[in-house]
């Protein structure tokens, strides 16, 4: 039996895992070869392929697949779905399935919605998917399956979790690996010890998993590391733990002790806790060769940090500082996870965090721009939120909407209208920088410039931001409500968006094309 695995191309282009391999799909194809089905993995992302692309490279007449599964996140959900249509046009009749933080949390709608669409495989995916591959080579009905969503004989959605996958997921061992730019991901756990209250890593894993974290053996780690250096040539890895380090820092200390024995010209990079770290781990994480760590800060707000439940009562933010100082002391750049608004926001948490952001890492190492609140199913900032009917809504999903993803979330509105005109303009400055990227993007998939001077390049740029965000922050303190977004102060931060770009030998015309490409077709912001 034939089994095709596809990730579609996102509609944001400048995150740099978008141009890394898709760790999903590598455990997924490692289970199915081993229980003797025949799979193809094809990665819209390397080259940017479109639905249109995706079905011309994927669907010529001699694959006859029984199941297409297409790993699903919010920024390529609408591309999926076109290529699904795209497919089913093309006569395809074999099961069609999704998998992925988006569709697990929105399976009532998308199937719903969607019937083009079979099932959903719920949470972690491997020992479902499997099982919904097995019922379809026996003709089995899928109805059984745990960890499955699909549509009843009676057009009603049902589903169940799949708590196998708990003790399953332990003898997964090694996925197959496809680095590229001499990149690979990895991860060493799945779960989160931590309750952060608008994170929906623990309502993903409720549908799997009974405890809270998982970790893998150590030596299967080390294994897997000794495979990418030996047979892929890596020389950095990503670990993508939602916790890297989490309350196990032996297992941190146990590997790092390992690699530096190992003696190998490779770095790491990671996203952990700021509070768990301390001089100690990073002296040692640097001695392995961590070269760069994420860190979700969020805010340096205090009502923020109460409202997500970040930091332990009573913890001291003045400590980040401190710890910023130490990485950049053992050569470990710190990276910032902010989320600068939400429905609370106010004119001083922005003056805040820009000031934080600005004297410690700089925009540059920021996860996003302009960051709102994404209001995440399952979640406690869900639940608050939607009880605040005044300003949090949700959206009803249909046909005529059901392409935009950002409607499956609930919407709220800000309460400071200095705070709404802030995110607007500010929103309108990433998108233009988002564009600015993409110049860059072409040079990488040509392999002229490497992936890390690629991604120097752009947290370069991405700083242009924090220069625009301080002017804004400025105007709004001199003037009053209601803010107008003139034709002077529009002109003023695109000099600045000029001069600036300036340094990297970009024409000032190409620049100018880009600003008047945002204000003939501007990206919008979420409402």
């Amino acid at each position: 039996m034939k089994v095709l695995l596809i990730q579609n191309s996102p509609f944001e282009t400048h995150r740099s895992w978008n141009y890394l391999e898709h760790l999903g799909l590598g455990f997924l194809e490692k289970v199915l070869t081993e229980h003797g089905f025949l799979v193809d993995v094809f990665d819209a992302t390397w080259n940017w392929d479109d639905a249109k692309s995706t079905i011309k490279k994927t669907w010529p007449p001699k694959k006859n697949y029984h199941l297409i599964g297409f790993s699903v996140n919010r920024s390529n959900f609408a591309a999926s779905a076109e290529t699904i249509k795209l497919l089913r046009e093309k006569g395809f009749k074999g099961h069609i399935t999704l998998g992925g933080y988006f569709p697990t949390f929105h399976f009532e709608k998308i199937l719903s919605n969607f019937t083009e669409i079979d099932s959903i495989v719920l949470g972690h995916g491997e020992n479902t998917f499997l099982r919904l591959c097995q019922s379809i080579r026996e003709n089995k009905s899928p109805e059984d399956i745990p960890g499955l969503a699909f549509r009843s004989d009676h057009k009603r959605v049902k589903s169940s979790p799949n708590f196998e996958t708990e003790i399953f997921l332990k003898t997964v061992g090694i996925p197959i690996h496809r680095p590229r730019y001499g990149v690979a991901r990895m991860i060493t756990s799945r779960g989160c010890h931590y309750r952060c209250t608008f994170c929906c890593i623990n309502s993903f894993d409720r549908y799997n998993f009974k405890s809270k974290h998982h970790r893998r053996s150590l030596d299967e780690v080390l294994e897997e590391v000794d495979l990418l250096v030996h047979e892929h040539n890596v020389n950095h890895i990503w670990f993508s733990d939602m916790e890297f380090i989490g309350k196990d820092k032996k297992f941190v200390g146990d590997f790092c002790d390992h690699i530096i024995k190992k003696g190998y010209d490779i770095t790491f990079e990671a996203d952990c806790r700021v509070d768990s770290l301390n001089e100690t781990v990073i002296k040692k994480m640097s001695k392995a060769g961590f070269n760069a760590l994420f860190l979700g800060v969020e805010s340096f707000a205090d009502r923020q940090t109460d409202d997500y439940n970040k930091f332990k009562k009573n913890y001291d933010k003045n400590n980040i500082f401190e710890i910023v100082s130490l990485m950049k002391k053992y050569n470990v750049t710190p990276r910032f996870g902010f989320i600068m608004f939400d429905k609370n926001t106010t004119i001083d948490d922005l003056i805040l965090n820009h000031q934080v952001i600005s004297s410690s890492v700089g925009y540059g190492t920021l996860d996003g721009l302009a960051n709102k609140l994404a209001v995440l199913p399952g979640t406690k900032i869900e639940s608050d939120y939607l009880e605040d009917k005044e300003r949090c809504w949700q959206v009803e999903i249909d046909k005529n909407n059901r392409l935009e993803s950002h409607l499956y979330y609930p919407q709220y509105k800000f309460k400071d209208p200095r705070v709404v005109f802030l995110y607007e303009v500010s929103f309108s400055f990433r998108n233009k920088i988002t564009r600015l990227q993409e110049l860059f993007d072409q040079y990488l998939k040509e392999e002229s410039l490497s992936y890390g001077k690629h991604t120097a390049i752009l947290w370069d740029i991405r700083d242009l931001f924090g220069q625009i965000f301080e002017r804004l922050l400025s105007f709004v303190k001199e003037e009053s409500p209601p803010f107008y977004y003139s034709d002077e102060l529009r002109q003023e931060l695109d000099d600045i968006f000029v001069d600036y770009c300036a340094q990297f030998g970009f024409a000032s015309q190409t620049i100018q094309n880009i600003l008047d490409e945002e204000y003939k077709n501007p990206g919008m912001p979420h409402p």
